[in-house]
């Protein structure tokens, strides 16, 4: 009888405990002050179907790395690909970099470059180096929305996604005063 009645009591405390409201008056989060976390890239919604193929610059976010003789294809987290002529191992040249905003996985076959375009993939034509074209974009082939609103892979501090400022596009590392989101 004992163990009849100390079980009740346990199902009527885990079962009343789950339908619990608190109350709406509840005091909002203490501040937590300055602390490193992560704060969203934003792209206008029109420029996430642009991709210039621009100038060589410095790879700051290195990614996936690709090769294709004679050329190495590297990702830059979130902005795009650089392409680098290997011909000469001892001396690689950059040649340009392609503009892909929110791209962060790339793959090689024949003369087509595939490329992540945050929700999309893009597909671009290789063969001529220096006049990439952009041949076709398949839509929403992630469309895992917490990929976007959500720091991909990473736990702490960061700055809530705010819609009207476009498209996020990457994330990058910071000094947040009072954030209130966490992952």
């Amino acid at each position: 009888m004992k163990a009849h009645f100390t079980i009740g009591i346990l199902f009527f405390l885990i079962f009343s405990t789950g339908c619990f409201e608190p109350p709406d008056d509840l005091e909002p989060v203490e501040a937590v002050g300055e602390v490193d976390g992560l704060k969203p890239i934003y792209a206008p919604f029109s420029g996430l179907k642009t991709y210039p193929q621009v100038e060589a610059q410095p790879i700051v976010n290195l990614g996936k790395i690709y090769y294709k003789a004679p050329y190495i294809f590297v990702n830059e987290s979130a902005r795009g690909v650089h392409i680098i002529d290997n011909a000469n191992p001892n001396s690689p040249q950059k040649i340009s970099f392609l503009t892909i905003p929110g791209n962060n996985d790339i793959a090689i076959k024949d003369n087509f470059l595939y490329a992540d375009n945050l929700r999309d993939m893009v597909i671009f034509d290789i063969s001529d180096i220096n006049d990439i074209k952009f041949v076709n974009r398949v839509l929403d082939i992630n469309p895992n929305e917490e990929d976007i609103i959500f720091p991909p892979g990473f736990t702490g501090w960061f700055e809530c996604v705010d819609e009207g400022k476009g498209e996020v596009v990457g994330w990058e590392a910071t000094v947040l005063v009072n954030p209130t989101c966490f992952k």
